[in-house]
């Protein structure tokens, strides 16, 4: 039997967060409660066998990885920049990893493996951080990005900035066909400021999320986008295409995802 959970792939509502409690017999109906649960429950343990979804999980907590690799991730493109295990600093912080640059130009490109993104639910999940954003590359060239990597090209919906702008923008297309754009979410893209990225997509709608909060795309809460996609990876980058001043650096925590396995028929 293949459940599909409400908000599975929504993080700011059940199961991220708790449900209503049960006080003095006020509450949701027991029913409600009691077959959310089974099914959250369900669709974690179906992700841990790969059936029904498939959980990929980087936490970069090794304190060495082999030549072009870090986690499960595979250095596309890397210069300029000296790559190292940092020290965690903040509660929860575990297995961060620092670029850190020299004087000349950088640049850094990881992907992970490869999957087919049909036209099921997904979640994708990072954190990171910069130390000087506004030397970065403009927006449109990707000073920083995370984001669903494609093939033929890096256009599949994410998380973009830059040194042109201070604020966040959503690198996506704004419903099937299109080109992807560069939306401004007005949300301000600080440095040495950790930053949760999410986006995720339940039945066609697409939305994102910075820091637990929603990004509204002009207006909406979203975008229908239910567009299915082969060759779709986990894809981080950030550059610096001009000489600067040593010890700009990102920092890089974790990077999940979570998706719907399409389902085969008896």
């Amino acid at each position: 039997m293949s459940f599909q959970p409400i908000s599975l792939t929504i993080p700011n509502r059940k199961p991220f967060v708790r449900c209503p409690t049960f006080i003095d017999g006020i509450g949701p109906p027991p029913h409600d409660f009691f077959d959310e649960t089974q099914d959250h429950l369900s669709a974690f343990y179906h992700s841990m066998l790969g059936t029904d979804w498939s959980f990929q999980t980087e936490d970069f907590d090794n304190e060495f990885y082999p030549p072009w690799f870090l986690g499960q991730f595979t250095i596309k493109s890397s210069f300029g920049l000296t790559l190292a295990p940092a020290l965690a600093t903040m509660q929860g912080e575990s297995g961060v990893w620092i670029g850190q640059s020299g004087l000349s130009p950088f640049l850094f490109d990881i992907g992970s493996n490869f999957c087919f993104v049909g036209t099921e639910d997904f979640l994708f999940s990072a954190k990171v951080r910069t130390l000087n954003r506004s030397r970065l590359d403009p927006v449109e060239r990707f000073g920083f990005r995370v984001n669903m990597g494609g093939i033929p090209g890096p256009n599949l919906p994410g998380f973009a900035g830059g040194g042109n702008s201070p604020n966040w923008h959503v690198f996506s297309p704004l419903a099937e066909g299109l080109s992807p754009v560069y939306t401004d979410t007005g949300i301000p893209f600080l440095d040495q400021s950790w930053y949760v990225l999410q986006w995720g997509r339940f039945s066609g709608g697409m939305r994102f999320f910075i820091n637990g909060r929603q990004v509204f795309i002009h207006g909406q809460p979203g975008i229908y986008l239910p567009t299915s996609w082969n060759g779709v990876y986990r894809s981080f980058q950030t550059r610096r295409s001009v000489a600067g001043p040593p010890g700009d650096a990102f920092f890089i925590d974790y990077f999940h995802c979570f998706i719907k396995r399409a389902p085969i028929s008896p």
